[in-house]
């Protein structure tokens, strides 16, 4: 699955306040007294910071250079405007994210997958001004080869998912 997002807005010269994007299931933080990094705050969301940084249960760790220049005698829009693609590959449990159409590769790996705890992208900003515009989604459906391969790569292959329509009953 994969989904492109133009950040505008944001950037160092906004107050050091937060902007990210990632996934997570609904049980993630929305809200905080303060401004801080929201995606990735708890352990049920993954996320990138704008400053470059990406976030899981509360750990941050470096994962690129930052997302706006911090150029303050430049005001040009385009230079406070990006786009995030991030890409959730949901056989492996991982998240990738590109940037201006650059992949940086898959920032996190064995992202549980649970049927009853659907993951759904999110975007979160404490910074004014901040905008967010849904550019494209994609998300492709499983063939049976797929659903095949990805309950065997699975820890518990007896959890793996099979639709009902490959269900088939025979009488003779």
């Amino acid at each position: 699955t994969y989904w492109q997002v133009r950040v505008s807005g944001g950037g160092a010269a906004a107050g050091g306040t937060s902007v990210m994007l990632g996934l997570g299931t609904e049980h993630s933080c929305f809200n905080s007294p303060g401004y801080f990094d929201l995606i990735g705050a708890s352990a049920s969301s993954w996320g990138l910071s704008t400053r470059g940084h990406v976030q899981h249960a509360g750990v941050t760790r470096p994962y690129c250079e930052p997302l706006f220049r911090d150029d303050n005698d430049n005001d040009n829009q385009q230079e406070r405007c990006i786009t995030v693609g991030c890409l959730f590959d949901g056989y492996r449990g991982r998240l990738g994210f590109f940037v201006n159409g650059q992949f940086r590769g898959f920032a996190f790996h064995d992202i549980p997958l649970r049927r009853q705890q659907p993951l759904y992208p999110m975007v979160a900003s404490t910074t004014a001004n901040s905008a967010f515009t849904l550019d494209l989604a994609y998300q492709t459906f499983p063939t049976l080869q797929e659903l095949c391969s990805a309950a065997l790569l699975s820890k518990d292959t007896h959890s793996a998912v099979v639709p009902k329509c490959f269900t088939a009953k025979i009488n003779i």
